[in-house]
Protein backbone atom coordinates (compact mmCIF):
# COMPACT_ATOMS: atom_id res chain seq x y z
CA UNK A 1 0.00 0.00 0.00
CA UNK A 2 2.37 2.98 0.63
CA UNK A 3 4.30 2.04 -2.43
CA UNK A 4 1.35 2.48 -4.06
CA UNK A 5 0.51 6.35 -2.27
CA UNK A 6 3.87 7.20 -3.56
CA UNK A 7 3.21 6.52 -7.05
CA UNK A 8 1.05 9.69 -7.58
CA UNK A 9 3.21 12.02 -5.48
CA UNK A 10 4.79 13.76 -8.88
CA UNK A 11 1.39 14.06 -9.90
CA UNK A 12 -0.04 15.94 -7.26
CA UNK A 13 3.43 18.12 -7.46
CA UNK A 14 2.78 18.86 -10.23
CA UNK A 15 -1.02 19.45 -10.12
CA UNK A 16 0.06 21.94 -7.66
CA UNK A 17 2.50 23.86 -9.76
CA UNK A 18 0.08 24.00 -12.09
CA UNK A 19 -2.45 26.10 -9.77
CA UNK A 20 -0.33 29.15 -9.18
CA UNK A 21 -2.23 32.41 -11.08
CA UNK A 22 0.66 34.69 -12.96
CA UNK A 23 0.85 38.02 -11.43
CA UNK A 24 -0.95 40.86 -14.27
CA UNK A 25 1.46 42.85 -16.39
CA UNK A 26 -1.31 45.51 -15.54
CA UNK A 27 -0.15 45.78 -11.68
CA UNK A 28 3.68 46.34 -12.54
CA UNK A 29 4.56 50.32 -11.82
CA UNK A 30 6.45 51.33 -15.31
CA UNK A 31 7.23 55.09 -15.68
CA UNK A 32 6.67 55.29 -19.11
CA UNK A 33 2.78 54.70 -18.31
CA UNK A 34 3.25 59.11 -18.08
CA UNK A 35 3.38 60.88 -21.32
CA UNK A 36 5.66 63.44 -19.59
CA UNK A 37 7.93 60.55 -18.75
CA UNK A 38 8.13 59.25 -22.10
CA UNK A 39 8.91 62.88 -23.63
CA UNK A 40 12.22 63.14 -21.19
CA UNK A 41 13.35 59.25 -21.87
CA UNK A 42 12.61 60.26 -25.66
CA UNK A 43 14.98 63.24 -25.21
CA UNK A 44 17.09 61.79 -22.90
CA UNK A 45 18.13 58.94 -26.13
CA UNK A 46 18.45 61.67 -28.83
CA UNK A 47 20.74 63.98 -26.19
CA UNK A 48 18.43 66.49 -27.29
CA UNK A 49 19.47 69.24 -24.18
CA UNK A 50 17.03 71.91 -25.22
CA UNK A 51 13.88 70.06 -25.35
CA UNK A 52 14.80 68.77 -21.73
CA UNK A 53 15.94 72.30 -20.19
CA UNK A 54 12.36 72.57 -19.61
CA UNK A 55 11.65 69.93 -17.00
CA UNK A 56 14.21 70.74 -14.56
CA UNK A 57 11.71 74.05 -14.06
CA UNK A 58 8.58 71.68 -14.00
CA UNK A 59 6.31 72.36 -10.73
CA UNK A 60 6.35 67.91 -10.57
CA UNK A 61 9.38 66.77 -8.37
CA UNK A 62 8.59 63.62 -10.27
CA UNK A 63 9.57 65.25 -13.40
CA UNK A 64 12.17 67.32 -12.42
CA UNK A 65 14.16 64.44 -10.85
CA UNK A 66 13.85 62.57 -14.25
CA UNK A 67 15.31 65.14 -16.03
CA UNK A 68 18.27 65.95 -13.91
CA UNK A 69 18.66 61.67 -14.33
CA UNK A 70 18.76 61.98 -18.17
CA UNK A 71 21.08 64.90 -17.74
CA UNK A 72 23.05 62.34 -16.07
CA UNK A 73 23.04 60.27 -18.95
CA UNK A 74 23.16 63.08 -21.64
CA UNK A 75 25.92 64.81 -19.82
CA UNK A 76 25.95 68.43 -21.43
CA UNK A 77 27.56 71.13 -20.09
CA UNK A 78 24.85 73.29 -20.85
CA UNK A 79 22.60 71.68 -18.37
CA UNK A 80 24.49 72.64 -15.53
CA UNK A 81 23.05 76.28 -15.35
CA UNK A 82 19.69 74.57 -15.17
CA UNK A 83 21.05 71.58 -12.64
CA UNK A 84 22.48 73.90 -9.47
CA UNK A 85 19.47 75.53 -8.58
CA UNK A 86 17.94 71.83 -7.84
CA UNK A 87 20.54 71.37 -5.37
CA UNK A 88 18.26 73.68 -3.27
CA UNK A 89 15.44 71.69 -4.34
CA UNK A 90 12.66 70.61 -1.22
CA UNK A 91 12.35 67.20 -2.68
CA UNK A 92 15.71 64.96 -1.21
CA UNK A 93 15.59 62.31 -4.75
CA UNK A 94 15.52 66.42 -6.75
CA UNK A 95 18.73 67.29 -4.98
CA UNK A 96 20.28 63.83 -5.03
CA UNK A 97 19.93 63.32 -9.14
CA UNK A 98 21.10 66.95 -9.89
CA UNK A 99 24.32 66.01 -7.79
CA UNK A 100 24.55 63.49 -9.75
CA UNK A 101 24.03 64.61 -12.97
CA UNK A 102 26.42 67.78 -12.13
CA UNK A 103 29.26 64.96 -11.43
CA UNK A 104 28.72 63.10 -14.35
CA UNK A 105 28.81 66.17 -16.50
CA UNK A 106 32.33 66.95 -14.93
CA UNK A 107 32.01 70.59 -15.76
CA UNK A 108 34.67 72.32 -12.81
CA UNK A 109 31.74 75.30 -13.14
CA UNK A 110 29.43 73.54 -10.50
CA UNK A 111 32.46 73.16 -7.61
CA UNK A 112 31.52 76.14 -5.62
CA UNK A 113 27.45 75.76 -5.54
CA UNK A 114 28.75 71.90 -4.47
CA UNK A 115 31.01 73.26 -1.94
CA UNK A 116 28.17 75.62 -0.69
CA UNK A 117 25.34 72.45 -0.70
CA UNK A 118 27.60 69.80 0.67
CA UNK A 119 27.50 72.16 4.06
CA UNK A 120 24.38 73.09 4.02
CA UNK A 121 22.79 69.29 3.10
CA UNK A 122 20.56 67.59 5.88
CA UNK A 123 20.43 64.30 3.93
CA UNK A 124 23.21 61.77 4.51
CA UNK A 125 22.34 60.00 1.48
CA UNK A 126 22.19 63.17 -0.92
CA UNK A 127 25.36 64.57 1.01
CA UNK A 128 27.17 61.48 -0.42
CA UNK A 129 26.31 62.09 -4.45
CA UNK A 130 27.09 65.61 -3.57
CA UNK A 131 30.49 64.79 -2.49
CA UNK A 132 30.96 62.18 -4.64
CA UNK A 133 29.92 65.01 -7.40
CA UNK A 134 32.45 67.26 -5.96
CA UNK A 135 35.42 64.92 -6.92
CA UNK A 136 34.09 64.54 -10.03
CA UNK A 137 34.18 68.43 -10.86
CA UNK A 138 37.25 69.77 -8.60
CA UNK A 139 40.54 70.86 -10.33
CA UNK A 140 43.83 71.19 -8.77
CA UNK A 141 42.93 74.45 -7.37
CA UNK A 142 39.81 73.39 -5.80
CA UNK A 143 40.67 70.22 -4.61
CA UNK A 144 41.82 71.05 -0.71
CA UNK A 145 38.37 72.63 -0.61
CA UNK A 146 37.13 68.97 -1.33
CA UNK A 147 38.41 67.67 2.59
CA UNK A 148 38.51 71.23 4.56
CA UNK A 149 35.08 72.57 4.17
CA UNK A 150 33.61 70.95 7.20
CA UNK A 151 34.61 67.90 10.27
CA UNK A 152 33.84 64.77 9.78
CA UNK A 153 31.15 64.39 12.71
CA UNK A 154 29.72 61.27 11.34
CA UNK A 155 30.36 57.89 9.73
CA UNK A 156 28.09 58.59 7.10
CA UNK A 157 29.81 61.92 6.46
CA UNK A 158 33.60 60.47 6.46
CA UNK A 159 32.41 57.94 3.92
CA UNK A 160 30.83 60.26 1.76
CA UNK A 161 34.28 62.49 1.61
CA UNK A 162 36.58 59.46 0.94
CA UNK A 163 34.19 59.07 -2.04
CA UNK A 164 34.60 62.47 -3.14
CA UNK A 165 38.04 62.36 -2.78
CA UNK A 166 38.59 58.83 -4.11
CA UNK A 167 36.65 60.42 -7.41
CA UNK A 168 38.82 63.03 -7.48
CA UNK A 169 41.59 60.53 -7.29
CA UNK A 170 40.81 58.47 -10.65
CA UNK A 171 40.28 62.08 -12.08
CA UNK A 172 43.51 62.97 -11.76
CA UNK A 173 45.30 59.62 -12.60
CA UNK A 174 46.89 59.28 -15.39
CA UNK A 175 44.81 57.83 -18.30
CA UNK A 176 45.94 53.89 -20.59
CA UNK A 177 47.04 56.21 -23.30
CA UNK A 178 49.11 58.14 -21.29
CA UNK A 179 50.62 55.36 -20.04
CA UNK A 180 51.64 53.68 -23.08
CA UNK A 181 53.20 56.49 -24.20
CA UNK A 182 55.22 56.62 -21.50
CA UNK A 183 55.86 52.79 -21.53
CA UNK A 184 59.01 51.63 -23.74
CA UNK A 185 57.87 47.55 -23.79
Amino acid sequence: MPIRSLRFWPLLLLLAACTRTPRSSVDLDNKYHDAVNRQIGTAQDERNTAALLPFLTNANPIYRREAALAFASVQAPAAVPGLIPLLRDGDYSVRRAAAYALGQTGDSTAVDSLLVRVQLEPDASVRRYVHEALGRTVTRASLPALWRHSTLADTAHAVALALGLNRAALRASPRPKAYSARCRC
